[in-house]
Formats: C-alpha cells, structure tokens, sequence
C-alpha cells in the first residue's frame, strides 16, 4: 500500500511543479515523469536485493561471524549478497514494469529495439556501480573499526550525487558524481 502511495505523491509533486512552470531546466512534465518511473524501476531493486545483505558486512566483521561464509563453497560475495532480500521493495520495480510502457503508449512515444537495449544495459551498469560503491563503502569496517553508520554515508553519497552539479562550490563542483 504505501509503495503505490509513494509513487502517487510523487507523482503529485511533478504535477505541481509543472504546473507551474512549462519546463524546469530544459526538463518537461513528460520526460519527469518517465525518469521518475525509471527511478522506481531501479532504485526499489537495489534496496530490495543489494542493500539488505551488503549492509550486513560491518556486523559479519565485528561479531567474528563472516569466517563462516568465506568457507562455504559458494562464492562469499555472492552469498552475502542474497543473503538477506526485502520482498516489500520488489513491488514497485514489478509495477513500473508494467507502467512504463503504458505512460509510453499513453503519450505516444516509440522507442526503438536498440533504444531498450541501452536501457537495459544503461541500467544494468548502473545498478553494478551503486552495487560495486555499496560494497566497497561496506568493506571499509576492515580497515576502521566500529563503524555504525555506514548505511548514512552511503545514503549521504547517493543523495549528493542526485543533485545538478551548478549548486556546488568548490571540492564538490569539481568532482564527477554522476
């Protein structure tokens, strides 16, 4: 129930800007709204099945308990990778699957073969970077001990590099976050 919600205020919030305003930055209601549903077409995904096990990497390390991975004759990786999923954060990526298209068709916007095809591997790439950042940030607790707030530095580095670039000054504006 509140995942639909949430994509119905946001959706709201791009209305009401739009409202307002014909464009922002170049940017029209058409194209806000379809990268808002890409948005939720990933990001639930990687909060469903990278976050949980990953995020769990600090407490395998201090509780002495990540040896018992590394045995198994699986690859360590993977296994605490998958193993712990959020079902409830898979909902919205299943919707949107079906949404997507329907916006598409409802505003009459053909997309080629070879455009979905970049798409996925757009968003493929994407979700290995965020996965492959995730983990590194994660691995950080075998060279500092009694990091506890690893998930609000990996949220805080997510949250900066939504931002347009223009709004920085200094370090920040010079950095590539995107």
């Amino acid at each position: 129930f509140f995942n639909t919600l949430w994509i119905f205020v946001n959706l709201g919030a791009i209305f009401l800007v739009f409202q307002q305003a014909g464009t922002v930055a170049g940017w029209t209601s058409r194209e806000a709204y379809l990268l808002l549903f890409m948005y939720y077409l990933t990001a639930p995904f990687i909060r469903a099945f990278i976050i949980p096990g990953i995020s769990e990497i600090p407490d395998l390390v201090r509780e002495g308990t990540l040896d018992f991975y590394l045995v198994k004759p699986i690859d360590p990786q993977f296994l605490i990778s998958i193993r712990k999923i959020y079902w409830n954060q898979a909902i919205r990526p299943l919707i949107m699957l079906f949404v997507i298209p329907w916006y598409l068709s409802r505003i009459n916007l053909l997309i080629s073969p070879l455009s979905w095809l970049l798409c996925f591997w757009v968003g493929l790439a994407s979700i290995i970077g965020i996965y492959s950042a995730y983990l590194i940030i994660s691995c950080s607790v075998f060279w500092f001990e009694n990091i506890w707030n690893l998930d609000d530095l990996y949220r805080t580095i997510m949250d900066i590099s939504k931002q347009p670039a223009d709004i920085f000054s200094g370090f920040l504006k010079n950095m590539d976050l995107k």
